[in-house]
């Protein structure tokens, strides 16, 4: 059995998912009720085994450089705790890095964490490739 599969059952899929909400996330954490919105959504949608994916497949490695980015603009906002950060020189080095900012606050979940942030950033990523 997964251990996706194992979360599906709702008492631990609310446990993984809001222990990642607490530990993960910049100070304050989310409020209780979008902790709990995303974990009803992950439940009602049996969506949370394909959330693993990425991290199975890159786990202990550095994932490798992806060719088909070389030819495409990147970029990359760097948030401060972040759980799985890359360095700038790193990122340069893989994709075609042409937009990057760092940011003192904000964790792993920054579109929810601090959304008008993210947005500019995508906002100014995006009038400058387009």
């Amino acid at each position: 059995m997964t251990a996706a599969r194992r979360l599906v059952p709702r008492p631990p899929l609310t446990r993984r998912i809001g222990e990642k909400f607490l530990v993960w996330s910049d100070d304050p954490s989310p409020p209780l009720a979008t902790i709990l919105a995303n974990v009803t959504l992950y439940w009602l949608t049996n969506t949370i085994p394909t959330t693993f994916y990425h991290y199975r497949t890159t786990y202990g490695r550095r994932p490798a450089a992806q060719p088909e980015l070389k030819d495409k603009p990147v970029g990359y906002s760097l948030f401060k705790k972040e759980i799985l950060p890359i360095p700038r020189q790193w990122a340069e080095k893989s994709v075609n890095l042409v937009w990057f900012r760092r940011h003192e606050h904000g964790g792993h979940f920054a579109a929810l964490e601090q959304p008008e942030v993210f947005w500019d950033d995508v906002r100014d990523f995006c009038q400058q490739v387009w």
